[in-house]
C-alpha cells in the first residue's frame, strides 16, 4: 500500500524540496504551508497523490484540521516531517519579546502540536515515523542567533524525550541536523541582521550581516535544500532509521569543535568573526596615467 507523508513548511526551501522528492518517489504527499497560494505556485499541480493544505503550526485548530483532512483523503499518515521554521536574528537585548516568542512557538512548540494531533492515529494504526528537521545550530550557539538556536536546542530535547515516550507504540522519532542551507529563511535572517544594525551593536551587526551574505553568495559550506530533502526521504524509507542524520560537512565539524573547545576559546573564535570595530574596506588601487607633452 502506498504510504503517506505530511510535510510542514512545504512552500519553499527544504519543505518544498522534500514534497517534490517524496512525490517523485511515489508517496502520497500532504504539503502544508501558511500560504496555500505560495505552495501551489512552488509545487507540481495537485493530483490524486498530492494534497496542498493551509497550516500555520502556531494555530492549534489548523493543525488538527490538516491532520483530519489528510486522513480523510489518504486514510492514514505514515510519516510526518516537522520542517516549518522561522529564524530572525538580532541581539537578544533589543529583539522584541513577541518576536522571540514566535520563533520558539513556530520552531519548538509547533512540532509538538502536530505530534499531539497525529500520535493517536499512528498508535491506532500500529506505528508511524516523525522526522523533525533540526539544525547543527541545536548543538552550538552563535551571537545574534540566540532565539533561533534556543528553538533548535529545544527540538533536540523534545525529540529525545519523544523517542522514548512513543517507542512502545511503534512510533519512531528521527532528527535531521543540516548545516547551513541556501533557503529563503537564511536570506531573511541575514537581512534581519542588517535591518537591526543600530545602537551599540551596529558595527558588529553590519559586519556579521556582510559575512553571512558573502557566505551565502559563495556557497562555501552551504547546502542546497535538495541535499537535505534526499536525506529526509532516506530516513523515511529506511527499515530501521538512525536516530540522527547530520547533513553536510559543517554539521559534523562545528558541533564537534564546540565540544572540544573550552568556552573562552570558543567565545574568542566568535569575537574574531564579529569585531567591535571591523576594519574599513581595502581601497581599490588607483591607476595613474602620466600625460605627455
Amino acid at each position: 500500500m502506498r504510504k503517506t507523508v505530511l510535510i510542514t513548511g512545504a512552500s519553499a526551501g527544504i519543505g518544498r524540496a522534500a514534497a517534490i522528492g517524496f512525490h517523485a518517489a511515489g508517496w502520497n504527499v500532504v504539503a502544508t504551508a501558511r500560504s496555500v497560494d505560495k505552495a501551489r505556485a512552488a509545487l507540481p499541480a495537485a493530483d490524486e497523490r498530492l494534497l496542498i493544505l493551509p497550516l500555520d503550526v502556531g494555530v492549534a485548530a489548523e493543525v488538527v484540521a490538516a491532520v483530519d483532512q489528510a486522513r480523510q483523503r489518504f486514510a492514514r499518515i505514515d510519516v510526518v516531517v516537522n520542517n516549518a521554521g522561522f529564524g530572525p536574528m538580532g541581539p537578544l537585548e533589543t529583539m522584541p519579546i513577541d518576536e522571540i516568542a514566535r520563533v520558539l512557538d513556530t520552531n519548538s512548540i509547533g512540532p509538538i502540536r502536530l505530534v499531539q494531533a497525529v500520535a493517536p492515529a499512528m498508535r491506532a494504526a500500529g506505528g508511524g515515523r516523525i522526522i523533525n528537521v533540526g539544525s547543527m545550530g541545536g548543538e552550538f550557539t552563535t551571537p545574534f542567533g540566540g532565539a533561533y538556536h534556543a528553538s533548535k536546542y529545544a527540538m533536540e530535547a523534545l525529540t529525545d524525550a519523544l523517542r522514548v515516550e512513543l517507542a512502545p507504540f511503534g512510533i519512531e522519532m528521527v532528527l535531521i541536523q543540516p548545516g547551513a542551507v541556501a533557503t529563503d529563511l537564511a536570506t531573511s535572517a541575514a537581512a534581519s541582521l542588517a535591518a537591526r544594525a543600530a545602537g551599540p551593536y551596529a558595527n558588529r551587526l553590519r559586519h556579521f550581516a556582510t559575512q553571512t551574505e558573502r557566505q551565502l553568495a559563495r556557497g562555501t559550506g552551504v547546502l542546497q535544500p535538495e541535499a537535505v530533502a534526499r536525506v529526509i526521504l532516506r530516513a523515511a524509507e529506511a527499515p530501521r532509521p538512525r536516530t540522527r542524520y547530520k547533513v553536510g560537512m559543517m554539521a559534523a565539524v562545528m558541533p564537534r569543535l564546540r565540544r572540544v573547545l573550552p568556552d573562552r576559546w570558543w567565545d574568542a573564535l566568535l569575537r574574531q568573526m564579529m569585531p567591535e570595530n571591523p576594519p574599513p574596506p581595502r581601497p581599490h588601487r588607483a591607476v595613474i596615467t602620466a600625460a605627455r607633452d
